[in-house]
């Protein structure tokens, strides 16, 4: 799991060739908070929260 650092995917496959890189959920609703204006991210947030929130419940996010 990573925050989108530049380079993580290439050194994790030099090192573990047959791994998986996940970013993580908080960072990804960060960088889509990113392209709307300061009087839309509070509702953008709230759109946002059943899809994260339905990828936990299928069982696709782990708790660490």
């Amino acid at each position: 799991m990573t925050d989108g650092l530049k380079g993580m995917s290439e050194a994790l496959s030099a090192i573990v060739p047959h791994t998986t890189l996940q970013t993580c959920i908080v960072h990804l609703i960060r960088h889509s908070l990113d392209f709307a204006n300061w009087k839309e991210r509070h509702p953008l947030s709230k759109a946002l929260r059943p899809i994260y929130a339905g990828a936990r419940r299928r069982g696709r996010a782990h708790d660490w």
